[in-house]
């Protein structure tokens, strides 16, 4: 018993067809599958990329995806594989862009969400005089962005704003920031329990 791929969906035969020759109908062929690839981007990157800059990051990858269309071969992938494979290397292109982190860019596809997420947590659950000195040994630039954000519900624009400083500084500062105030309440919690 031989195992075959399935034969390729209409839509991925009708892209390719189209695509070599640029036709606008493959754009919109693509197109269909943007919600499908913003999620997904979503959930492989979380937080580390903003929701609208994810939106035009998978918009590029849609564009980039039909201009390179004559290359799709629904033999070897599937159109949403091929979509998701671009939508990925341009979502690592904004991070390589916009990022001031100092972990090497292939690490950002396997930080956990979630991990951010449960500091997030943690972080609005403390008692305040215990955040208020866990915040105190960040730097100052990185327990300001995170009061703006968590304790006065700031957007990023109007923490940059606020702060006079790029977005993307902002997302840097709340990252690391919240990132060294998991690694002290950790610490932090070890001392209480010994």
């Amino acid at each position: 018993m031989s195992h075959s791929k399935p034969p390729p969906g209409i839509h991925d035969e009708q892209f390719a067809a189209l695509a070599r020759h640029k036709n606008p109908q493959a754009l919109r062929i693509a197109w269909k599958y943007r919600a499908r690839l913003v999620l997904s981007v979503r959930r492989k990157f979380g937080d580390y990329i903003p929701f609208e800059d994810c939106e035009d990051l998978v918009t590029a990858a849609i564009v980039a995806a039909y201009e390179r269309g004559a290359t799709f071969d629904p033999s070897k992938a599937t159109l949403a594989t091929w979509l998701n494979v671009h939508a990925h290397y341009q979502a690592l292109e904004f991070l390589r862009r916009h990022s001031c982190m100092s972990l090497p860019i292939e690490t950002y596809a396997e930080l956990p969400a979630p991990e951010l997420a449960r500091a997030e947590k943690v972080a609005r659950e403390v008692p305040s005089e215990y955040m208020r000195q866990a915040l105190q040994k960040l730097p100052r630039v990185w327990a300001r962005a995170i009061q703006l954000c968590y304790y006065e519900g700031l957007s990023t624009p109007l923490i940059a704003a606020e702060m006079k400083i790029a977005e993307s500084s902002v997302r840097c500062y709340l990252a690391r920031g919240i990132a060294k105030l998991s690694t002290i309440l950790s610490m932090a919690e070890k001392e209480v329990d010994e």
